[in-house]
């Protein structure tokens, strides 16, 4: 499992940079609609917001965000979506 590509990895080394989640956001509008991010980053607020949650997955901040750190923050992504998912059944 540890060779398996993520989607938005455009070299394939194993590593997403911003400018390859850049690339898969244009590329893919419903995948930006997913994180949250807009499909068309530029310079300015949209890139900032990209630079921000991209961070927030680098744990190591070295500028790239490896498979490991990518699906542990998705983990912790679907468990907050998974704890609001519940806690609106229970207000309905």
């Amino acid at each position: 499992m540890a060779n398996t590509r993520f989607a938005p990895d455009g070299n394939k080394d194993g590593m997403l940079t911003p400018r390859e989640i850049i690339l898969a956001l244009r590329k893919n509008p419903t995948l930006a609609a997913r994180l949250g991010l807009p499909a068309n980053i530029r310079e300015g607020a949209t890139r900032d917001r990209l630079m921000q949650y991209f961070h927030s997955i680098d744990s190591d901040q070295n500028d790239e965000i490896s498979r490991d750190e990518f699906l542990r923050f998705a983990k912790l992504a679907r468990r907050k979506e998974q704890a609001v998912a519940r806690k609106k059944e229970l207000t309905q």
